[in-house]
């Protein structure tokens, strides 16, 4: 009996109790996998992971369960009761037997009231809706105080929180470690970035030397071997030589001679 008494014993009792209780949908069915017990203890709510469990046996959507919530953030979960003939299980909300049930709160009221969003209400306003009796429900206490949430950080829900929670799922405390000051790596990006830039440039530049070089001799060597040392060139030298060294031949003095007349004149 005193090994009972060891508060990691109560504690491991407590969460293999509350992992092992099934959870029940109006018709008897059991419920998703997700859906966990708000209490450890006797009859309870059962609420999805991302829910918080209320005072008032309702499930809360928490701000973890996901960024821009619809209006109706809260549902009727399902129940470990079997047979929903607890007073833990509502008794209202049930059309949908095989599942949950999705509620909407009206907040003209000082109380907690609530309508079960289904076909029939869909076809009326909120206004509308909240101000008929036959389709609105108080809930007790008012206000209504978070019990545990289900797989979230309680922080994350918005509404009072109860002085007492009970805990459904086991959570470990992260070990809190010095902060540690974040790495500087922009001096390690510039050099990895600027070294292979510079050797890239060095090579460049190597690169562009030595093909001039080559593109110059080969220039040079194409020169030299296109206009050769042909002996042509002597030749016709040699010829225009000879034509220069020639003197002018003179014509011979044959003397001036009249030209004859026709027709017998002189």
């Amino acid at each position: 009996m005193r090994l009972l008494q060891n508060p990691v014993v109560l504690l491991t009792t407590t969460l293999l109790h509350t992992a092992s209780a099934i959870c029940y949908y109006p018709n008897g069915k059991q419920a998703d996998v997700g859906d966990i017990p708000c209490s450890s203890t006797g009859d309870s709510t059962c609420c999805a992971k991302g829910y918080a469990c209320l005072s008032n046996n309702l499930c809360k959507a928490t701000i973890a369960f996901g960024i821009g919530l619809p209006v109706t953030t809260y549902a009727r979960g399902s129940c470990t009761d079997q047979s929903w003939n607890a007073t833990e299980c509502l008794d209202f909300c049930r059309q949908n037997t095989n599942s949950g049930g999705s509620l909407r709160k009206c907040d003209t009221y000082d109380e907690d009231v609530y309508y079960c969003m289904n076909a029939d209400t869909d076809k009326f306003t909120p206004e509308q809706n909240c101000v008929n009796k036959s389709v609105v429900h108080t809930l007790a206490p008012t206000p209504f105080k978070i019990l545990t949430t289900i797989g979230v950080d309680a922080k994350s829900t918005s509404g009072p929180v109860a002085t007492s929670t009970t805990t459904t799922q086991p959570s470990s405390t992260p070990s809190t470690s010095p902060a540690s000051k974040p790495h500087d790596y922009s001096v390690a990006i510039g050099a990895g970035v600027g070294v292979p830039l510079g050797i890239l440039s060095v090579g460049l530049l190597a690169f562009l030397f030595l093909r001039f070089r080559r593109n110059k001799n080969a220039h040079q060597g194409y020169v030299a071997h296109d206009i050769p040392n042909m002996p042509y060139t002597e030749t016709a030298k040699h010829y225009a030589e000879t034509e220069m060294a020639s003197p002018p031949a003179e014509l011979p003095d044959r003397g001036a001679q009249e030209l004859g007349t026709h027709n017998g004149r002189s």
